[in-house]
C-alpha cells in the first residue's frame, strides 16, 4: 500500500470537495494552481479524471458535449473588411503639414535667459508689418511693448508715441531697422 497519495489524486479530491462546500471554480483554481479555472479543468482532464477540459463539468462520460467558451485561434474566426488604409493618408498629411508649419515657426525664434527666466523673441523677415502697442485678449488689454520700447520704436520710424499702432515697410529682422518683439516668458525647465 502506498503511504503518500499522488499529487494528482489530491488535486482532484480537493476540487470535488471544494465544489461540494460551495466554493467557486475561481477560488478552487486559485488555491490549487494559482491560475484560471480553465487551466485547472485542462490539468484535471490531462491527469485522467472525468472533468471536461472546456467547461469544467464533472463527472463526464463519452457522451458529454459542450460549447466551449474559448475564442477560436488566430486566423480561424470570422473576418470582415476594414476601410482602405489609403483613406487615412490625408489625416497623416494634415498632421505632417501642421508639424512642418510648427517647425517653420521656430526659425525666427530667438531665446535668451534673463533674470532666471527664458525670454523668447520672434523676429520676422517680412513685407509691411503692423506694430501695435497693445492688444485685447479675453477682455483684458495686454501691453506688447513697454512705454520705453514703444517710444523708441516710434522715434525710429517717425511716429507719434500716442498712436496705438503703425505700419512698418521693408525688412523686419533681428537688429535691422526694427525688431518686432513679442516676449513670451517662461520658467526654465
Amino acid at each position: 500500500m502506498q503511504k503518500k497519495p499522488d499529487s494528482r489524486d489530491l488535486r482532484y479530491l480537493q476540487f470535488v470537495t471544494d465544489r461540494m462546500h460551495g466554493h467557486s471554480d475561481e477560488q478552487i483554481a486559485n488555491k490549487l494552481i494559482s491560475g484560471p479555472p480553465t487551466s485547472l479543468y485542462r490539468q484535471l482532464a490531462n491527469d485522467g479524471y472525468p472533468v471536461c477540459s472546456a467547461c469544467g463539468a464533472a463527472p463526464i462520460d463519452e457522451k458529454h458535449s459542450c460549447k466551449s467558451k474559448r475564442q477560436p485561434g488566430l486566423g480561424t474566426g470570422k473576418s470582415s473588411e476594414l476601410p482602405d488604409p489609403s483613406l487615412a493618408s490625408e489625416l497623416f498629411a494634415d498632421t505632417l503639414r501642421s508639424l512642418l508649419a510648427s517647425v517653420a515657426d521656430l526659425e525666427p525664434r530667438h531665446e535668451r535667459s534673463q533674470d532666471g527666466r527664458i525670454v523668447g523673441t520672434d523676429t520676422f523677415v517680412a513685407g509691411p508689418s503692423y506694430l501695435s502697442r497693445r492688444y485685447e485678449r479675453k477682455g483684458k488689454v495686454v501691453e506688447i511693448f513697454s512705454k520705453e520700447q514703444w517710444n523708441d520704436l516710434c522715434a525710429r520710424h517717425g511716429q507719434n508715441p500716442t498712436v496705438e499702432g503703425f505700419w512698418v515697410e521693408g525688412m523686419v529682422s533681428r537688429g535691422q531697422p526694427v525688431r518686432l518683439v513679442t516676449q513670451r516668458n517662461r520658467s526654465p525647465p
